[in-house]
């Protein structure tokens, strides 16, 4: 069963776990072998803290009502602060475990609540993975963004998708996919119904990201990142290919992490857009600051995640100019 939640609250945390995941992966890099999973039942409860700055005409937190299509978006700020656990079960052989939690790793801008999978460990080297991401939530988008001088009305978006996955020493191999729907689809209610079938939002999305981790010195790794997004949407206007490729540096400390990042990217449209009469490009840019520090060895003391992240779509058609800040903190104990 569905249960409605507010779009821009799960918005959040969709932006802030496509930063985490470029990264996570890569804390194992040239770390140790990976281990045997544990036996029986473990897993982990936190929390998530979590503060955004987003600034888009798309964000269902902005005015109802434009008074044209050229106008700026203003920034938001919401807080937020959400739980997140896993629950895993690993068999007796130490090479298999089904689990079930809060998604942490991230291919699509596309928010679900849930994961559903299976580790399989093959080798001391490496890690298969495969989950199922159900349609357990719906986020809010608006029925119409491009009304003008009229009240918006709000529709909502839901999703299911799965996802493959390899961890090697040296590298991670991703790849996702998602089916998008619209409950009341309505973009480009005021143009003739070709310009409205162009315009439509929901469909599939396909992505593959490779991480790969180079040593430079004993307690430093370079992590390029390379991942590619297509966008199968029922809508020609609104299909598109996104490449991106990130640069981080990734400090070993004694029991942390700290990795800097840097990235930039394209994102190109299929066909011209019917509100503006062109073609949509986006060149995309992010930075971010990752900590992560593992359990301390005293009792009761949790891990913790600690981002900065910034992100940037900049569009030649000014309406769809998006950016967000984002800081969060995580905490999380294990059992």
């Amino acid at each position: 069963m569905k249960k409605k939640s507010a779009g821009y609250s799960l918005l959040l945390i969709s932006q802030l776990l496509i930063v985490m995941c470029i990264f996570h992966p890569t804390f194992a890099y040239a770390v140790r072998p990976i281990s045997p999973l544990t036996p029986g039942l473990s897993g982990y409860a936190g929390v998530l803290l979590i503060g955004t700055q987003r600034k888009s005409n798309l964000d269902t937190q902005q005015s109802a009502k434009l008074d044209k299509l050229t106008q700026s978006a203003t920034a938001e700020i919401e807080p937020l602060l959400v739980p997140s656990f896993e629950l895993r079960y690993g068999l007796a052989n130490e090479r298999t475990q089904f689990y079930l939690g809060s998604q942490t790793e991230r291919l699509l801008d596309v928010t679900f609540p849930l994961e559903l999978g299976l580790r399989q460990r093959m080798t001391k080297s490496m890690l298969l993975r495969a989950a199922y991401l159900p349609a357990l939530l719906s986020t809010d988008q608006w029925k119409d963004p491009y009304l003008v001088g009229q009240t918006r009305s709000v529709t909502e978006q839901s999703s299911s998708g799965f996802l493959l996955g390899v961890e090697h020493l040296a590298f991670s191999l991703n790849y996702a996919q998602a089916k998008i729907e619209i409950d009341d689809e309505r973009s480009g209610s005021a143009l003739e119904s070709w310009a409205q079938n162009a315009l439509r939002r929901g469909g599939d999305y396909r992505a593959l990201r490779l991480d790969v981790g180079f040593p430079l010195k004993k307690n430093i790794l370079l992590l390029p990142a390379l991942q590619h997004v297509q966008g199968d949407l029922d809508g020609a206007a609104m299909s598109h290919t996104q490449t991106t490729l990130n640069m981080g540096l990734m400090f070993k400390l004694a029991s942390s992490r700290l990795i800097v990042s840097v990235g930039s990217g394209q994102r190109s449209y299929d066909t011209q857009n019917p509100v503006f009469n062109v073609r949509q490009n986006d060149d995309l840019v992010n930075a971010s600051v990752l900590y992560l520090r593992g359990r301390t060895g005293l009792w009761g003391a949790p891990s913790m995640t600690a981002l900065l992240s910034y992100q940037s779509s900049d569009a030649n058609i000014d309406f769809y100019d998006e950016s967000s800040l984002t800081a969060l903190l995580s905490l999380n104990w294990p059992f």
